[in-house]
């Protein structure tokens, strides 16, 4: 961490106005998204460290951000030009505060070489694709409700064959199965965004598509030789295995779904941060509850422990001020 990213926060977590016990009036002006409204559910501690206190660790960097990224950076120029050059890695903006060390190089040299592999043997499957008139690409929608904002981005959408599609990287692509999709607020949320968007397209059924891409499962072996040659071996893998690496599972949506989503799934979560919102002085026993449930997920522990465990003044040189609060736009 700089001096002065180290200056600001204690500038700010100084400043006799700001506490962690109260909501910032600008945190709900920016507008809410689903993974923000998802996090509130897991933990409303993580959800005030992260999307109030705008905080992430300083020697934390979000590979799988990076990687997202990166392929929507890809995809959207696939979509909108036809003559892309699907051989080039577009990389997406590294935080200039981030340690560049080795091991980090290591791993950006991988996901350059990686990631137009993908491409390609994506450009090569879906080459018809290119062609297409489409609708939406990449767009940012928002609707209000219950006076809130609602933010979240299409990331394609066919006005003639009446379907939304999201792009998503996964390392575990089984694990997103289409149980559910009628109520899973990830999905359902950006097709109620499009038809508060577009009331024409709440008068039919239309489809949401989710499109996968699996990350290599692949470890290094002695057999790679070096790190070029395992790189090499992923790279081959997926230009064998696309069946493996590129999944498509699609769900019909109706109107009747939308309306029953908005009611049952996206109006009681709004309900609770509007407590938040309209309580200010009762915000605290909400918005401090840490739910130890959720210290681990996947194997990966919440990046705001040291937090919880030792608290703000112990755990503060390990931590800097987020410049945007939804970086997942």
């Amino acid at each position: 961490m700089t001096e002065s990213n180290f200056c600001d926060i204690i500038i700010k977590m100084s400043d006799p106005i700001f506490s962690p016990h109260i909501l910032r009036a600008e945190t709900l002006e920016d507008g809410v998204t689903q993974s923000e409204l998802s996090m509130f559910d897991e933990c409303a501690f993580k959800w005030n460290a992260r999307y109030n206190w705008l905080l992430q660790r300083a020697d934390h960097f979000p590979w799988p951000l990076f990687v997202g990224a990166a392929w929507h950076n890809f995809q959207e120029a696939f979509h909108k030009d036809p003559n892309c050059d699907v051989t080039k890695f577009v990389e997406p903006v590294i935080p200039g505060n981030i340690a560049r060390d080795s091991e980090f190089e290591k791993w950006l040299d991988y996901w350059a070489c990686v990631m137009p592999a993908y491409q390609q043997v994506y450009a090569r499957i879906y080459e018809e694709e290119r062609h297409h008139e489409w609708f939406i690409v990449e767009e940012e929608l928002s609707a209000n409700l219950l006076d809130f904002k609602i933010r979240g981005k299409i990331d394609l959408a066919s006005e003639t064959l009446k379907f939304i599609r999201d792009f998503k990287s996964t390392a575990s692509a089984w694990l997103t199965a289409p149980d559910g999709w009628q109520f899973k607020l990830q999905f359902m949320t950006y097709c109620w965004l499009m038809v508060q968007n577009y009331p024409k397209w709440g008068k039919k059924k239309f489809a949401f598509q989710l499109d996968m891409m699996q990350k290599p499962g692949l470890k290094q072996t002695k057999a790679d030789g070096t790190w070029t040659g395992h790189i090499t071996r992923v790279c081959n893998d997926i230009a064998s295995r696309p069946e493996f690496y590129f999944q498509r599972s699609s769900c019909d949506i109706f109107p009747e779904a939308i309306k029953r989503f908005e009611d049952e799934v996206l109006v009681p979560k709004l309900q609770r941060l509007a407590l938040v919102r309209d309580n200010p002085a009762e915000c605290e026993s909400i918005i401090l509850n840490k739910n130890t449930n959720a210290c681990n997920s996947f194997g990966n522990r919440c990046e705001f422990w040291d937090i919880c465990e030792k608290g703000w003044d112990v755990s503060k040189f390990f931590f800097q001020n987020r410049e945007i609060k939804h970086q997942e736009l």
